[in-house]
């Protein structure tokens, strides 16, 4: 078993994270019509679960034994937040699954 640092897997991790973001970003007005004021999990360019909040969404991830660290969260605004836009600022799994 080799121990150390894995440079080109975080690579590819930061890669894939980037074109989620991306991607959410592109579509922020057709996520916040179907998923307003909620907490979505975005991986591989789509979201793969979302709840009211956080723990429940980790709940769900859990059910569908998708490792919580491998998505990105995003929490969906409300219309009536109009000024607060979808950024593209990640958190990051918490690593527990």
């Amino acid at each position: 078993m080799k121990m150390g640092y894995d440079m080109e897997g975080d690579l590819e991790l930061l890669k894939e994270s980037m074109d989620d973001l991306l991607w959410f970003q592109k579509h922020a007005d057709e996520i916040r019509e179907e998923h307003e004021g909620q907490v979505v999990a975005i991986k591989n360019k789509s979201i793969v679960a979302y709840a009211p909040n956080s723990i429940i969404l980790l709940d769900k991830l859990k059910l569908k034994n998708i490792d919580s660290s491998d998505v990105i969260f995003k929490y969906v605004p409300e219309k009536s937040q109009a000024n607060h836009r979808l950024k593209p600022v990640a958190c990051m799994g918490t690593g527990s699954a």
